[in-house]
């Protein structure tokens, strides 16, 4: 199945089932794009209610709803209605979701390393987001991203 064919289909049954030419064409199939990266380093600290993500992100309503939509569809963040007092949604990564934190994790280490080259600056640094469950000095520094899960202020 090509991936004209599976985007026909809706994505539904099987969500990456096309012809990529290399891991990197699927990688990029699955969190490629202008806003996802940026959703996915926010859900890389927590889960995130859907008006902290827009606010956080700079993204609309209508974008972060349909960003959100494709990376349910995909099994990358699950979403789950919560009750405490006042209803509300939070978006969460799933623990396949999870699986891309060290892809996050080396994405940010990779612009610490080369963003003055580039002549770019980057709003926020802060503390360090180590795997869930796993201290810092257990990983160690190659295994940790620099930056925070914050990241205050446009681009």
């Amino acid at each position: 199945m090509t991936r004209r064919e599976a985007r026909m289909m809706g994505d539904r049954a099987r969500p990456f089932a096309a012809n990529y030419r290399c891991p990197v064409d699927l990688t990029l199939h699955v969190i490629g794009g202008k806003w996802k990266p940026l959703i996915l380093w926010e859900l890389h600290a927590g889960p995130r209610r859907f008006n902290a993500l827009m606010a956080v992100v700079g993204i609309t309503h209508k974008v972060l709803t349909q960003q959100l939509r494709e990376l349910e569809r995909r099994e990358i963040v699950v979403r789950t209605v919560r009750a405490k007092g006042e209803r509300h949604i939070e978006y969460a990564l799933s623990p396949f979701g999870r699986t891309l934190r060290p892809v996050l994790n080396v994405m940010a280490r990779w612009a610490d390393t080369h963003h003055r080259r580039m002549g770019a600056t980057i709003a926020t640094r802060g503390k360090v987001l180590p795997r869930a469950g796993v201290s810092r000095a257990t990983l160690g520094p190659e295994n940790v991203s620099p930056w925070s899960h914050r990241r205050g202020g446009a681009r």
